[in-house]
């Protein structure tokens, strides 16, 4: 056991092992809060221990969410520059960089910690895609949260108002870019971040709802299965709708 497990360190290289470190540093936050997830994993046999910790997952994203989105409204409702809105927008770009490492760390490296007799059990397939969704919009508020505090960088051919820059959020993660507000200066470099992230969000959440659904099989995939249970008990399938002549 221990030679396969340095056999598989040899075979990950450097560049794996090193992501996999940042990414889980990355998402400490909701693990001193929620505990390390492959703790719950390795008892995930029983279900009230997920339906718990679904509860508390549940409670910690829809607090962000409140939290970020409050933050939002307030910085757009103070005039001006101040401290207070630059620690307004420490709660969204801690969320930002935790919901893109937590799902970095779940949907690349999660599985390959656990034994396959460990497999977690997913509370819903349901509640991923609601998650995911939520955790989506939160990204985007928490961007808009960093626009409108730089909002003299945003540039419009209207008049802007509170919602320019959730306006400017939402199209730059779903790489539409109508062109009718544009950044300049610093803004451009976080347009083209939040963009990426958006790309990584939609590609590994769908990939891993994808991964945990159950294979569909075919006609021949189940006449085959048939066929392999007729030899293993020694008995042939009879059609029952033929006639034996000879």
């Amino acid at each position: 056991m221990e030679k396969n497990n340095i056999d598989n360190i040899k075979t990950r290289g450097w560049i794996t092992p090193l992501v996999e470190k940042l990414v889980t540093k990355a998402s400490s936050l909701s693990e001193f809060v929620l505990g390390k997830r492959l703790d719950y994993q390795k008892k995930s046999a029983d279900r009230a221990i997920t339906a718990e910790r679904a509860k508390h997952v549940d409670t910690y994203v829809v607090s962000f969410f409140i939290i970020n989105t409050l933050s939002y409204f307030i910085i757009n409702l103070c005039v001006g520059r101040t401290a207070w809105h630059l620690l307004l927008i420490i709660a969204p770009t801690i969320r930002i960089v935790e919901i893109v490492s937590s799902i970095i760390r779940i949907v690349l490296f999660d599985r390959s910690n656990i034994k396959k007799d460990e497999e977690p059990i997913v509370a819903a397939y349901s509640r991923m895609i609601i998650l995911g969704i939520l955790n989506y919009i939160d990204v985007v508020i928490c961007f808009a949260c960093i626009y409108s505090l730089g909002k003299n960088l945003l540039h419009s051919n209207e008049n802007m108002d509170w919602f320019t820059s959730i306006y400017f959020s939402a199209i730059t993660q779903m790489t539409i870019g109508y062109g009718d507000v544009y950044p300049i200066g610093y803004l451009r470099y976080i347009a083209c971040t939040q963009g990426f992230i958006g790309l990584i969000i939609i590609v590994f959440v769908v990939g891993r709802f994808i991964s945990l659904l159950a294979p569909e099989k075919s006609i021949d995939d189940i006449k085959f299965s048939s066929s392999e249970h007729a030899s293993a008990t020694g008995k042939d399938t009879v059609n029952p709708t033929s006639n034996d002549k000879v």
